[in-house]
């Protein structure tokens, strides 16, 4: 079971990345929250789908989010186009809209990343 939250998505976008997870696995648990409501939780997520807002010159500080959860997947979905995928640090990235062909790519990686997590914290 892969355990995935959704936050801060509006209700359009929840659905969608809803949709596009059981449509390629079965096997996940998926809740959408608010981030304060992330922020509170103790639950586990083995990913998470994060909507990123920018500001004007304001860059996406992909190691904030790791804070969370060590060893959690960050998939950040963002209208912004100015993001630098080249930066190895930082996690899954997809542009809003959400196209169903570049869910998929980033959705492969980022279940092969939670499997790879889960392996690990267990030797």
């Amino acid at each position: 079971m892969v355990d995935i939250a959704i936050v801060e998505a509006d209700a359009y976008t929840q659905d969608k990345i809803r949709n596009l997870i059981k449509k390629q696995r079965s096997d996940c648990r998926v809740v959408s929250i608010t981030e304060p409501e992330f922020l509170g939780t103790g639950h586990p997520f083995d990913i998470v789908f994060w909507e990123q807002s920018l500001a004007e010159g304001e860059e996406l500080q992909p190691l904030q989010l790791r804070r969370f959860r060590e060893d959690a997947v960050f998939v950040v979905m963002t209208a912004e186009k100015g993001y630098d995928e080249a930066d190895p640090t930082a996690p899954h990235f997809l542009l809003e809209p959400v196209e169903e062909e570049a869910f998929g790519e980033v959705f492969e990686r980022a279940i092969q990343d939670a499997e790879r997590y889960k392996i690990l914290s267990h030797i």
